[in-house]
């Protein structure tokens, strides 16, 4: 619908022109973060779990509490195909985070 995030390839969440600090979300929930999760290679530090149990919780559980705190960072964000991150960009869109990305089609389609 236009209000998610740019959908980033993994070639160019590399090395932006403007260092912002970066912060890498993993959409889907608790159980499936402890599965698996991406780690930055560079710094080291996983993906962020949002801690919600169901995705009908992520806004209101994460969103509400960070919002304020990730508009001036660059946001990337995965989930398995897609969908839960075009919804979750266009929350943090909606609460003023405007530089948001998320990879296209999800862990899927990256492997």
């Amino acid at each position: 619908d236009g209000d998610g995030g740019e959908e980033g390839k993994d070639e160019e969440s590399g090395d932006g022109a403007a260092r912002k600090e970066m912060v890498l979300i993993d959409v889907r929930n608790t159980f499936e973060h402890a599965i698996g999760h991406f780690v930055d290679p560079v710094t080291g530090k996983t993906a962020i779990d949002p801690q919600t149990t169901t995705f009908a919780s992520f806004d209101s559980q994460y969103c509400a509490k960070v919002a304020t705190d990730l508009r001036d960072k660059k946001v990337l964000m995965y989930c398995t195909g897609g969908i839960r991150c075009e919804k979750a960009s266009a929350m943090l869109r909606k609460r003023g985070v405007e530089d948001v990305s998320q990879l296209s089609g999800g862990i899927h389609r990256y492997l």
